[in-house]
């Protein structure tokens, strides 16, 4: 989980693509909210032991 976690949060943190959606360009609707907001909240579920919904 610890290189898991550490690979995750440069991802989120630091990959173009996903700071893409935030400047995404004439014609596209930008990712809601900021990506400093985004960046913190995948990093306190990643640190809630990333949780999934299951199907009731």
């Amino acid at each position: 989980m610890k290189t898991f976690k550490k690979e995750f949060e440069h991802h989120v943190s630091d990959d173009p693509l996903v700071r893409w959606a935030w400047n995404p360009g004439p014609g596209r609707t930008p990712a809601p909210g900021t990506h400093a907001q985004f960046a913190k909240a995948m990093s306190v579920w990643i640190n809630g032991g990333a949780p999934c919904p299951t199907e009731s």
